[in-house]
Formats: C-alpha cells, sequence, structure tokens
C-alpha cells in the first residue's frame, strides 16, 4: 500500500476520533437539558418540537436530492425506524432515570462496537483501540460517580428508566451499524433528512395519542 494510502486512512481515523469525541460532549449537554426539559414539558410534545425544527431544516436537502426516487429507499425508511426508536425511548425514558445513568449506558457502545465487529462482521481490532476504549469508559465513569459523589445524588436511576435508556441506546447503536451499509446507496444529509422526517412522522402520531389519552399533561 502506498504512503498516500496510509496517509488518507491516517487522517479519516483522527477525524472519526475527533467526530467521536464532538458526539460525545455534545450528547452530554443534551442528556443534562432533556433532563430539565422534560421535567417542564411533555416528552411527546419535546420530540415532536424537536424533530419539526430539525425536518424543518433538512427539508431544503430533503426536496433537492429527491431521495424518494432513489432504490433501497425503503431500506433507509426501516433502518430509520431504529433512529426513532432511539429517541422516542431516550425522551421518554430519562424522566425516570438521572443523566449520569444515561451517560454510562451509552457508553457502552463502544464496547458493542467491538463485539459486533468481532463475532458478526468478522473484523479485528488492535489492543491499543480495546485499551482506548476500556480507558475512555473508565474515565467517564470516575468522572461521572464523582460528580454524583460531590452532589451527594444516587447514579443508580429507576429500574424503568434505565430500561427505556438501555433501548434507546440499542435502537441508535444499530441504526448506525446498518445505516454503515446504506452509505453506498445514500449520501449523509440523505440518510439524516430520512430518519429526521420519519421520526417526525411517528412523534406527530405519539403526541396525538398522547393528548387523546392523557390530555392533561401536554405540558
Amino acid at each position: 500500500k502506498t504512503p498516500g494510502y496510509k496517509s488518507f486512512i491516517m487522517n479519516t481515523k483522527i477525524k472519526s476520533l475527533f467526530a467521536l469525541a464532538g458526539t460525545v460532549v455534545f450528547f452530554s449537554i443534551l442528556v443534562i437539558i432533556a433532563r430539565a426539559a422534560v421535567s417542564e414539558v411533555s416528552p411527546m410534545l419535546l420530540l415532536f418540537i424537536r424533530m419539526f425544527v430539525a425536518a424543518v431544516a433538512f427539508l431544503p436537502f430533503l426536496l433537492k436530492s429527491k431521495v424518494w426516487q432513489k432504490p433501497k429507499i425503503n431500506n433507509l425508511i426501516l433502518v430509520s425506524l431504529l433512529s426513532t426508536i432511539n429517541l422516542v425511548f431516550f425522551i421518554w425514558g430519562i424522566q425516570y432515570t438521572s443523566a449520569s445513568t444515561s451517560q454510562l449506558i451509552y457508553a457502552a457502545q463502544p464496547i458493542l462496537a467491538i463485539i459486533v465487529g468481532t463475532y458478526i462482521y468478522k473484523q479485528k481490532y488492535s489492543s491499543l483501540s480495546i485499551i482506548g476504549v476500556l480507558l475512555g469508559l473508565a474515565g467517564l465513569g470516575i468522572i461521572i460517580i464523582h460528580s454524583a459523589v460531590d452532589k451527594g445524588e444516587t447514579i443508580a436511576g429507576g429500574i424503568v428508566g434505565n430500561i427505556a435508556v438501555t433501548i434507546a441506546m440499542l435502537g441508535w447503536f444499530w441504526y448506525i451499524m446498518l445505516s454503515k451499509k446504506l452509505s453506498k446507496y445514500f449520501s449523509p444529509t440523505e440518510i439524516a433528512s430520512v430518519s429526521v422526517f420519519v421520526s417526525l412522522v411517528i412523534s406527530v402520531v405519539l403526541l396525538f395519542l398522547q393528548t387523546v389519552l392523557n390530555p392533561i399533561h401536554i405540558v
């Protein structure tokens, strides 16, 4: 393999690490905001507002690409439901658990990626990658536990909330894994756009059902 190819692979890995780090930081902030918001607003209303804003932002890209005319669109819609599972179960479950616990649950994704990659996709990971993931999880755990102890809070959370957030994490994990296979047919923007609009439709249905079944607690 040429030096140029090796340099390209190295740059790709570095960009991936920065993207992962950025995702972790963004998610940590989002968890805190969501945990505070669901105590004031209905989870389904909050989800609808979030997806409506995202849909408005992605609408120009969706119309420009005409993604609905492409082959494999049905596959993409089905995979996007996994992203919706993540959003729905997270926004509902976070009210029954702590923000610290939810972060620990989502932090298990790199371990799952290594396990699934090794035994299902037959990928090989270097010892350095595995050690890095374990150190990252350990560091996150120490920070969360230390923060919780200082504030006199528990990081256990409720069993119902923990199960819901775990389902959300698994939905997001498999969405990432399966959407990678569809990246040969769709651009990242198209994948994100379809995911947003699928989640918007589901959020409308759930908000309607909540309005009918429990109209008093919408806000």
